[in-house]
């Protein structure tokens, strides 16, 4: 049986799962870039402890978020198309911080990387982050969906 050396590994994995093959000084980490399937999308309670519990509210507050995050991301796409830094640097730190005050502890980190790569001017990064990004925020939404729309539940 042939040995796999590690960057093949690295090259396995991302085909098996649709992540493109970045360039090892450029490229975020596996473990970055695939999500734990253990954990929600979504840290309920944390999210609840910072609207004083009021799980109306939390709800209303989700559906703004998924709203507003198809506008955006769209408006990010466009961004990264252009090579527009500024506006990814602006998009990433704004979905950020929303994802932040909702406890989405993931598409806040997919979100941070999106901010930095414009910080950085970086298009690979943000291309890679992108795929990241709304890799996340369909996880958010079949979670819902298999909360039936409430994940109060």
């Amino acid at each position: 049986m042939p040995c796999i050396k590690p960057k093949e590994t690295d090259a396995i994995v991302s085909l098996s799962i649709g992540i493109p093959k970045f360039l090892p000084n450029e490229r975020l980490k596996m473990d970055d870039l695939i999500p734990s399937k253990t954990t929600a999308p979504i840290d309920v309670s944390s999210a609840l402890e910072r609207i004083g519990g009021d799980e109306a509210f939390l709800y209303d507050l989700i559906t703004i978020y998924t709203e507003d995050f198809s506008e955006k991301f769209t408006k990010l796409q466009r961004a990264v198309e252009s090579e527009d830094f500024e506006q990814i640097r602006e998009l990433g730190h704004n979905l950020k911080g929303s994802s932040a005050n909702l406890s989405l502890v993931h598409l806040q980190k997919a979100s941070y990387e999106i901010e930095e790569s414009g910080k950085e001017k970086n298009i690979k990064k943000a291309q890679e982050s992108l795929f990241l990004l709304d890799q996340e925020f369909r996880r958010l939404q079949d979670y819902l969906s298999q909360k039936n729309l409430s994940i109060l539940d």
